[in-house]
């Protein structure tokens, strides 16, 4: 909001009513003034579709010149390179939108963000979900070791963790087991 002074010049007399209040507001979203933020990069999360799972950001978008955009109904997308990734644009109707991309498949995939067709800067970029928490009911036990042993001879046991999407899965720090004879 600025105050715009109008008067004769000549004379120095400023026209009744000055100063006007001038409302300046942004523009449409504009693909090539949009950027997907650094600090979003690497794009990450974990598998899934339910609560905390898969990747969402918040994506600010800008006008031509550069100035935030403060309402919504822009054409906005985002998108994957995979048919295992589903994606979802949410428009906030502030000149945010909230991009989701979910798979139940681990991996690193390629993501992208357009406006009006147009990819925005930074993207495509890297996506990557990991395996989520492993599940014991997933959990497949191999070698020789499970079905018989001998003294003093070594034997292999191979615990291949799993996900509950039957993805590798990687033990958090306080995951615990034993094993009895």
């Amino acid at each position: 909001e600025y105050k715009l002074h109008v008067g004769l010049r000549q004379q120095e007399i400023p026209v009744p009513g000055s100063p006007f209040t001038l409302t300046v507001l942004a523009g449409q979203a504009h693909s090539l003034s949009t950027t997907l933020p650094s600090s979003m990069l690497p794009l990450r999360g974990v598998v899934g579709f339910g609560e905390g799972q898969g990747c969402r950001h918040t994506l600010q978008v800008m006008d031509k010149m550069g100035n935030e955009c403060t309402a919504g109904g822009a054409k906005v997308e985002c998108l994957s390179d995979s048919g295992k990734v589903t994606s979802k644009c949410t428009d906030n109707g502030d000149g945010t939108y909230l991009l989701e991309w979910n798979s139940n498949d681990a991996g690193t995939f390629k993501a992208s963000v357009t406006i009006d067709g147009i990819l925005i800067k930074g993207t495509p970029a890297p996506l990557r979900l990991a395996s989520g928490t492993p599940s014991l009911a997933k959990t497949v036990l191999e070698g020789d070791g499970l079905s018989s042993v001998h003294a003093g001879k070594n034997s292999i046991c191979i615990i291949k963790l799993l996900d509950e999407h039957s993805n590798v899965a990687i033990a958090p720090p306080t995951f615990r087991f034993g094993m009895t004879l």
